[in-house]
């Protein structure tokens, strides 16, 4: 994430959630093409159309784009040099440390936490819980297959039907039914194990990221992406450099 996103993060102490239909990949929230023509055919067999069929069933994949949010994380071990790249300016980034069980514990709100599934959306033909807005969410191209990515996933028409808005701050939209943006209040050091600066960062960058999260009283640790460590391209001998010592062994050996 951005300076600016990370400064926000810890100033509503909120994690942002994105309307589905703001994500990048226009595929976001869609249907494989084989399922949507099964649901289709069954609209058509119950003599419903489909205008019908989501006025009168608000739970099926009517709107997701629109109403389903999400707040996108990666599932590795090893830091991407690729997702550095992607999802950070040249003048550095930030990226937050966690652990699945401390993501699932963060979350207090009714939503679903999981992993993303790769998928051939013109050949998947895996039928999808009807009644789960959430389940075409939860779907991504094989070509995003290197983000690994894992999802806290919401649909906000469930959480204000259950009377469940406590800890969620709407991004007030003018001009649309829904938001393209909801806080979600958590408690970040619980949430967030390490905070880790970009390998491309300036030194002073670094230093504000440090200040900043130490002026939120948080007990955080700040340290710099391994990707910056220094290569060892020689190796030092006792006797000077490793060709040096090489050329000795070789003396050695054609004296023996």
């Amino acid at each position: 994430m951005s300076f600016p996103k990370f400064a926000s993060l810890l100033e509503k102490s909120a994690l942002y959630c994105s309307q589905v239909a703001e994500l990048s990949d226009r595929f976001e929230g869609s249907l494989p093409k084989i399922v949507a023509n099964m649901l289709e055919n069954s609209n058509k067999k119950l003599e419903m159309s489909k205008t019908d069929l989501v006025s009168t069933e608000p739970g099926l994949y009517s709107s997701g784009r629109y109403d389903c949010y999400v707040s996108c994380w990666c599932i590795q071990e090893d830091e991407s040099n690729a997702l550095w790249r992607i999802y950070t300016s040249g003048e550095g980034g930030i990226a937050l440390k966690t652990t699945y069980k401390r993501l699932v514990s963060a979350v207090h709100l009714k939503s679903l936490v999981g992993c993303v599934n790769y998928i051939d959306f013109a050949t998947y033909n895996n039928l999808l819980p009807i009644y789960n807005t959430l389940a075409p969410v939860m779907l991504k191209r094989r070509e995003y297959e290197y983000e690994k990515e894992v999802r806290i996933a919401f649909a906000l028409p469930l959480l204000f039907k259950g009377g469940d808005r406590e800890g969620l701050q709407v991004v007030e939209t003018p001009g649309k039914k829904y938001p393209v943006g909801l806080y979600m209040d958590v408690e970040l050091d619980a949430l967030i194990s390490e905070v880790i600066v970009s390998p491309n960062a300036a030194p002073w960058y670094f230093d504000s990221v440090t200040w900043l999260v130490q002026q939120s009283g948080l007990q955080i640790p700040v340290r710099w992406s391994r990707m910056r460590e220094e290569p060892r391209h020689h190796v030092k001998s006792l006797n000077g450099t490793y060709a040096e010592h090489l050329q000795n062994v070789f003396d050695r050996a054609k004296v023996e």
